[in-house]
């Protein structure tokens, strides 16, 4: 009876002592999952089936599988890359063949024998033309401002990448920074061969 009862009470105090272990640790955090781009595994086999890999370019991939807005945005930038160059193509085209008129007209009174007239109608000619540039001058502006606007759009893309990739990177940083006891070992194993190696050397009697 009494061995019933002392051992009763030492499986209660181990109990005891387990949950209070447990409960001053708390509970254990889950390791977060690494990203694909980052895992080993991976990036041994893919990364000559794909050539370079960019870091930054690859974790921003795996986000758009996971983030409907960032597709949308992807999207977005596609569809109005799309329309900005349709426009432009329009103007230039446009343009195009009216500075390529000016000239074509040039060459062909080039031609005239007859000075007077040739300078006659030469200066019809420029009139017309200085008086095209005050035509389009509110369309070239505009094209101007929109090359610039393509470039910052460019510019944020690349921002947009990166700002959203960096916590990705220092997650894993935080998750996976190595036991510093491995190189600890690897210099103390240096250390000794070097003395060994030193004492070969210029120990010899």
């Amino acid at each position: 009876m009494k061995a019933r009862i002392i051992s009763i009470c030492m499986s209660f105090a181990l109990f005891l002592l387990i949950s209070c272990t447990s409960s001053d640790k708390g509970p254990i955090a889950p390791k977060p999952e690494t990203p694909e781009a980052l895992q080993d595994k991976i990036k041994l086999t893919d990364s000559y089936s794909r050539g370079y890999s960019n870091y930054v370019n690859d974790l921003y991939d795996e986000l758009l599988q996971k983030r409907a807005d960032l597709k949308k945005l992807e999207e977005d930038i596609v569809e109005c890359s799309k329309q900005t160059n349709e426009a432009e193509k329009v103007f230039n085209d446009f343009d195009g063949k009216s500075k390529k008129y000016y000239a074509d007209a040039k060459q062909v009174l080039y031609q005239v024998k007859d000075s007077l007239l040739r300078k006659r109608m030469e200066a019809i000619v420029e009139q017309s033309q200085k008086a095209y540039d005050p035509k389009v001058s509110n369309l070239t502006a505009l094209l101007k401002q929109s090359i610039s606007n393509a470039h910052t759009i460019q510019d944020y893309h690349q921002l947009v990448k990166v700002a959203l990739t960096l916590p990705m990177i220092e997650q894993y940083q935080n998750a996976n920074l190595p036991d510093k006891k491995d190189l600890e070992n690897a210099n103390a194993q240096q250390g000794k061969l070097i003395e060994r190696m030193d004492s070969l050397t210029f120990d010899v009697k």
